[in-house]
């Protein structure tokens, strides 16, 4: 019997589909790759350079995947021809929406030597939208969570854009970031080599690390948060406005993360909802 793809064509989900590729999609052996900011992208990037012939000047222990790439195309596609053909499969990895949002503000906002223009330019634009006062002292994730709820998907900055954006076409296989030993078992049985250097790795280097304690931390302002070693659990973040705004902001997102773990949308959003302050 034919396999069904999980996901169903989104091409007009991306603006510029029709007139050339996503900014990055790979390509090793027949396995096309379509990568998701905070979904692992560099460190499964990292995977598919590691397999792919023409980057044998990729050093894992030495670079990330988006630095070689600074002076290299190896394994990126150029012509949307290469997505298919016989034995080409299409995949991609998922993650949870509302943990994605969270690692998000922590990683581009709450991590230490964030980029003050950065922040300066994201209360200003809340500010604006919100027509509250954000300023740097009081920035935190409601403000945050509220101010990329309000803004259309093609203006959020890349890693907060919805997932669904970076799928144009539709994938043969769906993956998650809860179980990527399924990943890795299928690419290695279409011939990788999935095994990294466990020391010095550039593409990990930079995860955020959590901590048990549940406290509400929706409120808890940046500058607190740098100071953290480990980091609130994601659902210290949000109180029932955020879900709901979680909820419609990213109902995509939700229905794809659903169609890939078996859930229903209601059973995600009742789970979701049991596990807050």
């Amino acid at each position: 019997m034919k396999r069904r793809p999980l996901l169903k064509s989104l091409d007009g989900a991306f603006g510029n589909w029709r007139r050339g590729l996503p900014r990055k999609v790979l390509r090793v052996n027949d396995v096309v790759y379509f990568p998701i900011p905070k979904v692992a992208n560099s460190f499964i990037s990292a995977v598919f350079l590691r397999n792919c012939p023409d980057a044998a000047g990729f050093d894992p222990e030495q670079m990330t995947a988006l630095a070689y790439w600074q002076t290299s195309d190896a394994c990126r596609v150029r012509d949307r021809r290469d997505m298919a053909g016989p034995g080409v499969e299409r995949i991609t990895v998922l993650r949870d929406p509302g943990k994605r949002l969270v690692s998000c503000f922590l990683d581009k906002l709450a991590r230490k030597g964030t980029p003050g223009q950065r922040i300066d330019e994201l209360c200003d634009d809340a500010t604006r939208l919100l027509r509250r006062p954000v300023t740097p002292q009081t920035l935190c994730f409601r403000d945050f969570a509220e101010y990329v709820y309000a803004v259309p998907d093609w203006r959020r900055e890349r890693h907060s854009k919805s997932q669904r954006a970076y799928l144009p076409v539709r994938c043969d296989r769906v993956f998650t970031l809860d179980d990527l030993p399924a990943l890795w078992r299928y690419l290695e049985a279409r011939g990788f080599d999935v095994i990294m250097p466990e020391r010095g790795r550039k593409t990990v280097g930079n995860r955020n690390r959590y901590g048990s304690d549940s406290a509400a931390a929706f409120a808890q302002p940046v500058a607190e948060l740098r100071q953290m070693p480990l980091k609130p659990p994601s659902q210290a973040f949000y109180d029932a406005d955020l879900a709901q705004g979680l909820f419609r902001a990213y109902a995509q997102d939700i229905r794809l993360y659903c169609a890939a773990t078996g859930r229903s949308d209601a059973a995600y959003r009742d789970g979701f909802l049991a596990h807050l302050q």
